[in-house]
């Protein structure tokens, strides 16, 4: 009790006299469904609350929304996925230290003993992904503890937190209360703090929400109409008694899908169009692909589609990284801002920062990427060594010789001063084209019907063919 009462002790300054238990306040609240009745109305009603700095409330749904619908838990899984993969490093700025060989000195004493108080702490790499949900959740909050030798970074839930005054203080709201009358300020010197102007929660609740209402529609839809409607003709002459009696025989027969009628009586059915229900199923497919976007800042618009294989997944993964290299850069500089450079200012008072905290993408070996690289400069006759086209491939490589090529018959006899070579004579027996049969010329007659057949043939060739 005395541990859930003092929590986060250490950052709260005090102010207001404490009249409720907060572990019995808070649980109780926790136990509620906030998602109970998440109708356009409530959905307005938390916006409310959002605009006026008063998070409890909203935080606890969104929290909810996270856990419940899966399209938003999906995205969440990856984006926070891609952002575990980063490295971090602690580098030294080198603009800043020039060529001042004290300076340099100096940065590297820096860097070691940022890089020391790094690796102490002991949830760093979780710590990293609790900053990031604040894209989610518009804001992400660790109180920094010092015990022995080492640290810890306690993230703070969101709904302890709230900000009542526009663009004023934050506060510790110990109770998650709705209207936020008793909070205390934060001492923010102790805490790292990253907020997100455009959270995408926000945008998230108000989809799910038109989601939960198409698929409400859509069950109310199916349980009307999802079988086919029977209509009983009934025999002609039935009196009003045998009527309900008819009415209760078809009843029976619509719930048990099977029973009798009367002789002379007809069972019609009517179908139900599958195009009426489609306008529910593409809603709730719009919101989900409208919420994809969102999360994914335009980059994508589906997760996953009828035939995609291992190319699309591969893109789809591709585009979290590329997210998360975007967010790696903004928490790197909450972790410089609130953290690095308090560390450096209490133990190099007066001197300038000359390290900096970086998040990087992990450095990815593509073996074919390489050696195509390497074939691309070999075609501009660029050459590397074995040693280091090993080292890039991951195997050991050894460059062939190239075989000799045979000696060219050189026949530019000019330029080059030498005779040209002898022609290469066939030295085989020579074969004799046989003669052949001479046709004998025209005779009188022919020549005759030659002329005869026009003047346009030139006498002199025809004397000459006859000769």
């Amino acid at each position: 009790m005395s541990n859930a009462k003092n929590k986060h002790r250490n950052i709260r300054k005090g102010g207001h006299v404490k009249t409720v238990r907060y572990h019995d306040l808070l649980r109780a609240k926790r136990t509620q469904n906030p998602l109970s009745g998440l109708n356009p109305a409530k959905v307005r009603r938390l916006y409310e609350l959002y605009r006026e700095g008063k998070y409890a409330d909203v935080q606890l749904a969104w929290d909810a929304l996270e856990e419940y619908d899966d399209m938003l838990g999906t995205v969440l899984n990856r984006r926070q996925s891609a952002l575990g993969e980063m490295e971090w490093d602690v580098l030294i700025d080198a603009r800043a230290v020039g060529e001042d060989a004290a300076m340099q000195a100096l940065a590297e004493e820096q860097q070691d003993f940022i890089t020391r108080r790094l690796r102490a702490v002991e949830n760093l790499s979780d710590a990293i992904k609790w900053l990031g949900l604040a894209n989610f959740r518009r804001y992400s909050a660790l109180e920094v503890l010092t015990a022995g030798g080492g640290e810890r970074w306690l993230p703070i839930h969101h709904w302890l937190l709230c900000r009542p005054a526009l663009e004023g203080a934050w506060c510790y709201n110990e109770n998650a209360e709705t209207s936020c009358t008793r909070v205390e300020p934060i001492d923010m010197s102790a805490v790292l703090l990253r907020e997100v102007a455009r959270p995408i929660d926000l945008v998230a609740m108000f989809l799910i929400s038109a989601k939960e209402a198409a698929i409400d529609g859509w069950d109310s839809f199916l349980e009307v109409f999802g079988n086919p409607a029977l209509f009983f003709k009934m025999p002609p002459g039935t009196s009003d008694d045998q009527r309900d009696e008819y009415a209760s025989i078809i009843k029976e027969i619509s719930s048990d899908g099977a029973g009798v009628y009367p002789d002379g009586g007809e069972i019609h059915t009517g179908e139900t169009s599958a195009a009426n229900a489609d306008a529910f199923s593409s809603r709730a497919e719009w919101c989900d692909k409208a919420l994809v976007r969102r999360a994914t800042g335009g980059l994508l618009t589906v997760l996953a589609e009828s035939g995609s294989g291992t190319l699309a997944g591969s893109a789809h993964m591709e585009a979290f990284r590329q997210i998360a290299a975007n967010d790696a850069i903004s928490i790197a500089e909450c972790i410089n801002r609130q953290y690095v450079r308090r560390r450096l200012a209490a133990q190099f008072p007066g001197q300038p920062v000359l390290v900096y905290f970086t998040l990087t993408p992990p450095v990815i070996n593509d073996r074919a990427a390489t050696v195509n690289m390497l074939c691309q400069l070999a075609g501009q006759r660029w050459r590397a060594t074995d040693e280091a086209v090993s080292e890039e491939v991951g195997v050991e490589v050894h460059t062939e010789e190239a075989a000799p090529q045979p000696p060219m018959m050189n026949t530019n006899s000019q330029t080059s001063g030498t005779p040209p070579a002898e022609p290469v004579l066939n030295a085989g027996e020579t074969l004799e084209k046989p003669n052949q049969e001479e046709e004998p010329p025209l005779m009188e007659d022919e020549l005759a019907t030659l002329r005869a057949l026009g003047g346009e043939l030139n006498p002199a060739q025809i004397a000459a063919d006859a000769d």
